[in-house]
């Protein structure tokens, strides 16, 4: 993992790189953008067709030891898989029976020396179809989480959030018109459903991203006012997406935090790597102190 330095007045205990890879991804392209942005953990979504020794040996080309890889067509439900590695060690519990493509509970009894431990991170990807079967997931799914510990809850949820609904008032009539995004987004009276979002939001604070393009944002006193989070941050789609379902620019990654005597930050990275690296942007969490 990187050295810690610091973050505007904080100094970084560690990070999270969250990635929809699309469908297996491009592997060899999605290994130089984990090594080049050095995560302390990586959330790797939609790993179609990976085993856990392909997972592993990636790990290890960005300087991972651990790696867990959550087999979700256990019942035939879905291929699309959810990955963890990381740096430290951790101790995974898999969710499949409660989440159509599961979930991953990572307990990290450490995050080295001057993280506050232990930390609870959950990866998932929420359903992707209906909302009401969104916030039926989203229910079992908070039921298994423990608290009392710092949790970090990473994903492509899915969902839409009630503090962009400004924004997609303005996308709303291509909404219903899109049969797709009408039967995934829209409730049976044809008004935005965020019943998931607001259940989530019941337990967990919302980091809103900010964006940044390179490393490079990150250093003190540079993009901070760029990297606040003074604006709507769609996480798809791309230049490379295919998915019907992103017929309009939409925030469906997040990044979710409960968590004591830390500061934690969200970005989405955008630039022409990432336009062409996914279907959905990455997000890099960064706790501080």
């Amino acid at each position: 993992p990187r050295p810690l330095k610091v973050l505007g007045m904080g100094v970084v205990l560690f990070s999270i790189l969250l990635l929809n890879v699309c469908d297996g991804g491009q592997r060899e392209r999605v290994a130089e953008f984990v090594t080049q942005w050095e995560p302390s953990l990586a959330v790797l979504l939609e790993l179609n067709g990976w085993s856990e020794t392909d997972l592993r040996e990636a790990a290890q080309r960005w300087g991972h030891e651990f790696s867990f890889l959550l087999e979700t067509n256990v019942r035939g439900g879905t291929r699309y898989k959810i990955g963890i590695t990381a740096a430290h060690p951790f101790e995974a519990e898999p969710l499949v029976e409660e989440l159509w493509h599961g979930a991953v509970v990572a307990t990290f009894r450490t995050m080295g020396t001057a993280a506050r431990g232990p930390w609870v991170v959950v990866a998932t990807h929420l359903h992707p179809h209906a909302s009401s079967a969104r916030a039926d997931e989203v229910k079992r799914l908070l039921a298994r989480i423990p608290s009392g510990d710092n949790v970090l809850l990473l994903g492509d949820l899915n969902t839409l959030a009630t503090v962009d609904e400004p924004v997609y008032s303005s996308s709303l009539e291509d909404i219903r018109r899109n049969l797709r995004l009408r039967a995934k987004f829209l409730d049976e009276v044809g008004e935005l459903s965020l019943e998931p979002y607001e259940l989530l939001t019941s337990r967990f604070v919302d980091v809103y991203p900010g964006t940044i393009v390179s490393e490079a944002d990150l250093s003190p006193g540079t993009a901070r006012d760029e990297c606040a989070a003074d604006g709507f941050r769609p996480t798809v789609p791309t230049t490379a997406n295919q998915d019907a379902n992103h017929a309009v620019p939409l925030r469906l990654d997040y990044v979710l935090e409960d968590s004591r005597d830390v500061t934690v930050e969200a970005y989405v990275i955008e630039n022409s790597d990432t336009h062409r690296l996914s279907d959905h942007f990455p997000i890099l969490a960064v706790v501080s102190s």
